[in-house]
């Protein structure tokens, strides 16, 4: 626990008025996770890795997996973790910090960027979709979590299918770049260093 009077000498040196928000999403095995974090960590500004998933998960009995099933349970838990993730970035905006948002499944893109924008905060979107195949393999992969079946998978693929899969955001077909050169892709297509 912090002392009171250590708090404000840890949090007032990095305060600042410009702060950005980019929310990163995709199918399972898009490498949402990696990407995020290998992002937030490069950043020159102080950066904050909020992971959507990762707070769904604080729910121990009873939680209901949004990629498998979608129902009432599943989005109730997935809109409590958004606010809490939302109340999160929030916090970390007032205090000057940049934030990187690793969602599966984001919903309507105004859900996160009023709340965002309120505080004055630059918020994009970026789509992470590698190919299905590529997609697939990854999920297969995964150490975070139990792996989604190949039903669930294509499903949850296909919402991400299309030109603009979720509405202003950048798309990046990472089925074959490393995730050093996804990153450098965001910081280009959002001008972000």
């Amino acid at each position: 626990m912090l002392s009171s009077d250590l708090r404000p000498r840890l949090l007032t040196p990095h305060r600042r008025s410009a702060k950005r928000v980019v929310l990163l999403t995709g199918p399972s095995g898009a490498g949402k996770s990696v990407t995020a974090e290998t992002f937030a960590a490069t950043r020159q500004s102080p950066t904050a890795l909020l992971d959507q998933d990762l707070v769904r998960t604080f729910v121990k009995s009873g939680f209901a997996r949004p990629d498998v099933e979608w129902g009432p349970e599943a989005e109730r838990q997935w809109l409590l973790s958004r606010t809490i993730c939302l109340d999160a970035v929030g916090r970390y905006l007032d205090e000057g910090f940049d934030c990187v948002i690793d969602v599966y499944a984001p919903g309507p893109d105004d859900l996160w960027r009023r709340p965002v924008r309120k505080r004055g905060a630059r918020f994009d979107t970026v789509v992470l979709r590698p190919s299905f195949e590529i997609a697939v393999a990854r999920n297969q992969t995964r150490s975070d979590h139990e792996p989604t079946d190949a039903a669930a998978h294509g499903r949850n693929y296909e919402t991400f299918a299309g030109p603009a899969p979720v509405p202003g955001a950048v798309v990046i077909d990472n089925t074959s770049i490393s995730v050093v050169e996804v990153v450098r892709s965001i910081e280009q297509l959002l001008n972000w260093s």
